[in-house]
Order: structure tokens, then C-alpha cells, then sequence
């Protein structure tokens, strides 16, 4: 059905998370609500250093909205339903977010067009500042297929390519737009990054 929460990206969208708090020496739920809903197939995601949750959406569909982003949902009280277009519109999986440097790295589900991105945020702490994408590239070597067959403890070089338009609300944007930008400056890509 559509989104059952008050705080709703998208009317049409029937995704969402739900936070729990849960008392672990009592084993009972101690309270239990939405915190964001509207959205679209809500992956793996990730926690933040901060002490907030990434939420995911695993799709690029279009509703009343576009889907495909990235939703901050915090410890207590509802996300905002505002999507971080910054950190790019595509199928995403998980995020990792570094704590000594507060680069968010994201994966992405898109079958065999996946890439693997780092999102440098302008204020460290804080999304919705906006910030800039990166896609990992192979230094000296283009389009490298990083699914194929390697042995163990193969290691690569890597450097990170700028993607410059993260974003497309289009309603017909095609679904690889941001990997295809990172391919077109020889980035790597991958099989669906599932984690």
C-alpha cells in the first residue's frame, strides 16, 4: 500500500524504516514507531558516528517522486523525509560512514553496472550540507572489470572520480546515470555490491 507514517517522501511510495527500542536485559520492546515512510525498497543501509541511521533505497523508480536516494533517520523521533540528493540517485546498498574523516562510502545494487562511490560532505556531521560524489576508478587503467576472477589478496591502486550531476528528479533518468558518468572517465565497476 502507500506509506503509513506521517513523515512521507512520497505519497506513492509504500517503503520506510521503523525504529524499536528494545530493553535487552528485560528482552521487551520498550516502544516502537515509524520514522520515515514514503520511500522505496529500503536496503542494507548504515549507523553514523553521530548516532544516526542512513536509509537506503534500493530502486530508481519514479511515483509521485523520484526514488534512489539516501534519508537520515535519527536515534529518537522521526527522519526527515527530505532525500540527501547529494549522495546521488541510484540503487543503493550499504553505506560505511568513516569516522576519522566523515566520508560516507556507498555501494550499489544495479547488477553488473555497479559502482562503488565516496560522498565528501562540506561540513563533516552534517548530510544535508550537501557535499560532493566520487566514484572509484583503477589508477592507470580504465573500465576495469573489479567482478571478474582475481586471486587472493590481489591489491589495486585506486583514485576517485568526480561524479558532477549526482541528481536527475526526471521521471524518465535513465537507472545507471551516475555509474555511467563515473564510466566515462574510466571508473571501475562491479557485480551488485551487496553489503
Amino acid at each position: 500500500g502507500g506509506p503509513s507514517g506521517r513523515v512521507a517522501n512520497d505519497r506513492g511510495g509504500s517503503g520506510g524504516t521503523t525504529t524499536v527500542e528494545f530493553d535487552s536485559l528485560a528482552g521487551r520492546v520498550l516502544s516502537a514507531r515509524d520514522s520515515i515512510s514514503g520511500t522505496i525498497r529500503n536496503c542494507a543501509g548504515g549507523p553514523t558516528p553521530w548516532g544516526t541511521w542512513l536509509t537506503c533505497e534500493e530502486s530508481n523508480e519514479f511515483h509521485d517522486a523520484p526514488h534512489g536516494y539516501i534519508f537520515e533517520v535519527p536515534a529518537n523521533g522521526s527522519g526527515d523525509p527530505t532525500p540527501l540528493r547529494d549522495m546521488g540517485r541510484f540503487s543503493h546498498e550499504a553505506v560505511a560512514v568513516d569516522p576519522a574523516t566523515g566520508f560516507v562510502y556507498e555501494t550499489e545494487d544495479a547488477g553488473n553496472s555497479s559502482g562503488f562511490y565516496r560522498f565528501v560532505p562540506h561540513v563533516d556531521g552534517n548530510l544535508a550540507a550537501g557535499g560532493q560524489l566520487f566514484m572509484l576508478k583503477v589508477r592507470g587503467r580504465e573500465r576495469v572489470n573489479l567482478g571478474a576472477s582475481y586471486a587472493n589478496g590481489t591489491a589495486f591502486a585506486v583514485e576517485w572520480v568526480p561524479v558532477l550531476t549526482p541528481d536527475n528528479p526526471a521521471q524518465a533518468s535513465p537507472g545507471n546515470f551516475v555509474w555511467a558518468q563515473g564510466r566515462a572517465q574510466g571508473a571501475a565497476t562491479f557485480p551488485p555490491l551487496e553489503g
